[in-house]
């Protein structure tokens, strides 16, 4: 790994998530302009291969070897890349933190084991759920970042919130048949006009600490204030209120890009959400140096 060449690997990858989200962005334009001009009401999703079959197209510099989402390093990248846009141009995107609030004691009380499954439950979510128009990182080891392409605050709100419900509901995840209730807080913030990586990541760590401190679990930011009620007029996609899935189902799953596409009856392209079952350390943020 260390001697290999990943830069055009990365540099493709990169161009290829962008042009998928400026895509994704006039996709839904024209749905919202003329919906009946076209039947097909589900967005394009590229169509893996037989020999790609169980593997995940993200650069391995990139890859979280936990999750086998895009990690922070690539993340970063892509979203440095997606916000040098002119905002004329990217048009409405948001972008939303989730953050696993008791992870210091689900580590404690269940172990490293218990707590990498648990994190794979949600990422499984994530992706099954969100992954049809937007990009999904394994940021930190308590946080997942989704880069919702083609949606404003109101849109990601309700995509966002439907997720977290069913990462809540009792029967999410078990340990010898016993269910875990695992919490989450939510934050949302929007991506039009010029800002940073860091500047947007800051937003939504001051969200996560405001949705803890008020007792809420899902915010979003509007008009400079958090709220857990936005208000808008965006159309809701029926891929952005996804519900739970069963854990067969999360599993047949298949990774493109880093993501799982899907459409809105829940069919899939034939590749497998790469391989999940090896046990690594928790702090997963070894791949930083091979980038």
């Amino acid at each position: 790994l260390g001697s290999a060449n990943w830069e055009p690997a990365k540099c493709y990858f990169l161009q290829s998530s962008l042009h998928r989200g400026l895509y994704l962005q006039h996709w839904h334009e024209k749905q919202n302009r003329s919906p009946s001009v076209s039947a097909c009401q589900d967005p394009f999703t590229p169509t893996a291969t037989l020999d790609e079959a169980g593997r995940s197209n993200v650069p391995l510099p990139w890859q979280d070897r936990l999750t086998s989402l895009i990690n922070r390093n690539g993340f970063d990248a892509i979203l440095n890349a997606w916000l040098a846009i002119e905002p004329q141009h990217r048009g409405e995107s948001c972008l939303s933190m989730v953050t696993l609030s008791e992870y210091s004691d689900l580590v404690s009380n269940h172990g490293a084991m218990v707590t990498e499954q648990v994190l794979r439950s949600i990422a499984s979510q994530l992706a099954v759920a969100s992954s049809s128009k937007s990009l999904i990182a394994k940021y930190l080891p308590d946080r997942f970042l989704v880069l919702h392409f083609s949606s404003g605050v109101a849109a990601s709100f309700h995509a966002m919130e439907n997720v977290q419900q069913c990462i809540s509901e009792p029967g999410f995840f078990k340990v010898a048949g016993n269910s875990i209730s695992l919490a989450t807080l939510v934050s949302i913030v929007g991506l039009d006009g010029d800002s940073s990586v860091e500047s947007r990541i800051d937003e939504l760590e001051e969200g996560a600490m405001e949705a803890s401190e008020t007792g809420r679990i899902i915010v979003s930011k509007v008009e400079g204030t958090w709220t857990d009620a936005p208000t808008g007029t965006e159309s809701v996609n029926c891929d952005d209120v996804l519900g739970h899935e069963t854990e067969e189902t999360l599993e047949s799953q298949p990774l493109v890009g880093g993501t799982v596409p899907i459409n809105s009856i829940g069919a899939t392209s034939s590749n497998h959400l790469g391989n999940i079952d090896s046990i690594i350390e928790i702090e997963t943020m070894t791949e930083a140096a091979a980038s």
